[in-house]
């Protein structure tokens, strides 16, 4: 944009971090450029380019078609050419690009690799971090390391383990500072997780990381992870933890479906932020996520959102039927067992947001639930509601890997009830999985529901989102038994629920949740051979066996739990 206030000149860049004002001496001469990118054989191919020039903000140009003919200022740029393929952007070429007075400028690319079909383009791409190994070895970055590449900018990566013991650690993973817009500096919201007894604590302000670099960004006490709250308002936001390089902003699906997959790569954490929020529903639409962030401040609170706000590709219907999870999410109640539908009073967001998070799963997303109370002053209690994590260690490298493995639960808060969910298959006596496992189906399977905490509220176990098992909680270390035999892929987990105390929406309190364990097909099974016969067991006495010890349950034991 180009605004003239009393004679001065003014440019105004969107920079994807904010707005850069700069004053002009005197216009740019303008020239045109036509743009083409196609691959050997002559097909377009849709993509971007960037034009980068010393001194100035990278303007960046989409070819929804592979063409383009615009002007642009004259001038020298460096031109990163962007090919969208498969959902995913990938940069295939850095090249010089002249633009000169009176002379229309041209840039032709013709991508060789992922011509053919049977060979797609990330293929060419080693690291993942969705830049052609060709175009990495041509600008001297490591083509088999996802945090070098041409443009990236580092992201500092704590490595201090705090202790080498495994177990559940507790912590809060949505927090803003004022780097963004919190009030709080570094150091004080630092010092406030720390007085919560907080485990580990992620900094996440919006698409910005500038706390990672601040001196206050340090803690004897807490694990502090890397993270940000990434995205806009029109699409809405992720939380990212753990990024070894700084995530651009993005315009297009292709471009943010490219960050998802580097920060993979690199070993970190992309979760969908509040996907029901009023302000900037889930729109992104990408093939894969770690997390939904399925409990954002309390749970009846901030109301619901009418599907009529999304894009009108999410509204698509089949049948006169929605058939996107966000759009469901926030219209249809979910069908119980009998294929019938259950009226539900009108939802919070998160309970929409819990919705959402169940229809993705029951459709094959492997993804945990985590809370964050997105504080950002004060007056919002920090770790409210809180996550815990099975992790291998206090580590940040062992939270994010605890995140990815799915071994999660939410909580109200550090004193609240909290429920954990663990499976026996074949119902041997014996504890095979905990949150974020697999069992195998056609097997007669036990699920132990484990309640701490919860007397007077009611625990219940659901099956694909839908309550199988209600039960009253009447002690404060109480555990059930519930057996199925899953013929088909299913989904499980368990909560605790309470009547509502305090005006707001929805029909239950929430008081904790445990994320998933999955039936699904491993191996064929024959019940005479036994579960010993397909399952590797990994004696927790191996000093090697570094997987957690799913057998220990706490306060109570699996054999004198009551059995539904």
């Amino acid at each position: 944009m180009r605004w003239t206030i009393r004679g001065l000149a003014v440019t105004v860049c969107w920079c994807g971090y904010g707005l850069f004002f700069g004053p002009v001496a005197t216009a740019q001469e303008l020239a045109p450029l036509s743009i083409s990118l196609t691959t050997v054989a002559g097909a377009q191919l849709g993509g971007r380019v960037e034009l980068h020039q010393e001194g100035a903000m990278p303007r960046s140009i989409l070819l929804p078609t592979g063409r383009a003919r615009l002007e642009v200022p004259v001038g020298e740029y460096e031109a990163h050419i962007f090919a969208y393929t498969r959902r995913v952007a990938m940069l295939v070429e850095i090249m010089p690009l002249s633009v000169r007075p009176g002379v229309e400028g041209r840039l032709a690319y013709e991508l060789l690799e992922g011509a053919t079909a049977s060979v797609p383009l990330t293929a060419f791409d080693r690291d993942g971090d969705r830049v052609l190994d060709r175009v990495e070895m041509a600008r001297g970055t490591d083509p088999d390391d996802p945090a070098s590449y041409p443009g990236a900018i580092p992201v500092p990566f704590p490595d201090r383990v705090f202790s080498s013991e495994a177990g559940w650690y507790k912590g809060e993973l949505h927090a803003h500072t004022s780097h963004g817009r919190g009030s709080e500096s570094v150091g004080e919201l630092i010092r406030r997780a720390e007085r919560a007894g907080l485990d580990f604590l992620a900094i996440t302000d919006r698409n910005t990381m500038a706390a990672v670099s601040d001196p206050e960004f340090t803690s004897d006490r807490l694990v502090l992870i890397p993270g940000m709250e990434w995205g806009s308002d029109d699409r809405g936001y992720a939380l990212i933890y753990g990024p070894r390089t700084l995530p651009p902003q993005a315009d297009v699906m292709q471009d943010a479906q490219a960050i998802l997959e580097r920060v993979q790569f690199q070993g970190g954490v992309f979760a969908v932020a509040h996907p029901c929020f009023p302000h900037a529903p889930w729109q992104w639409g990408l093939s894969y996520v770690n997390a939904v962030q399925v409990w954002c401040r309390d749970w009846r609170g901030v109301p619901g959102t009418s599907y009529e706000v999304l894009m009108e590709p999410l509204r698509e219907r089949r049948d006169g039927q929605l058939i996107h999870s966000i759009a469901l999410a926030m219209a249809n109640p979910l069908r119980t067992p009998d294929g019938s539908q259950s009226a539900i009073p009108t939802l919070s967001a998160n309970g929409q947001a819990q919705r959402f998070f169940d229809y993705e799963v029951s459709q094959g997303l492997k993804a945990c639930m985590i809370g964050g109370s997105n504080t950002a002053s004060p007056r919002v209690p920090i770790g409210s509601p809180v996550t815990y994590v099975f992790a291998r260690e206090k580590s940040a490298a062992g939270i994010l890997e605890g995140i990815r493995l799915g071994r999660t639960v939410i909580a109200r808060d550090v004193n609240a009830p909290r429920v954990i969910l663990k499976a026996d298959a074949g119902s041997t006596g014996r504890i095979d999985v905990g949150e974020g496992g697999v069992v195998p189906l056609g097997m007669e399977t036990d699920f132990i529901v484990q309640v701490e905490g919860g007397r007077g509220f009611q625990a219940q176990l659901l099956e694909n989102g839908v309550p199988i098992r209600t039960i009253d909680i009447e002690s404060n270390s109480q555990g059930f038994v519930v057996g199925r035999l899953p013929t088909g892929y299913s989904v499980y987990r368990a909560r605790i629920i309470g009547p509502p105390k305090t005006p707001g929406y929805g029909p239950n309190e929430l008081y904790a949740a445990s994320s998933p364990i999955y039936a699904q097909t491993i191996v064929p099974y024959d019940p005479e051979l036994g579960p010993d016969a397909f399952w590797l067991r990994i004696d927790p006495d191996d000093a090697g066996a570094q997987e957690p010890d799913f057998t220990r349950l706490d306060a109570v034991t699996y054999d004198n739990l009551q059995r539904y």
